[in-house]
């Protein structure tokens, strides 16, 4: 994808489950039940709520684990 992006120019629209898949994004959108939870690099997310990674993130920004299934 990476590839692609910079060869074309293009913007990669990604959703997945797995917060890791989201680490070398541009941006993130944290969505927790249909609404915006967080909105950033993923630096600035991890600073903002002072942790070390995305999964961290999900949980300080709705307070709730992610799901084992995949599903939150």
């Amino acid at each position: 994808m990476r590839k692609l992006r910079a060869a074309s120019g293009l913007t990669v629209f990604l959703t997945t489950h797995y917060v890791e898949e989201a680490e070398p994004c541009d941006r993130v959108a944290v969505m927790d039940r249909g609404r915006l939870a967080a909105l950033g690099t993923p630096a600035e997310l991890k600073r903002a709520a002072a942790v070390a990674s995305l999964e961290e993130v999900f949980l300080a920004r709705t307070g709730h684990q992610l799901a084992e299934s995949g599903t939150a």
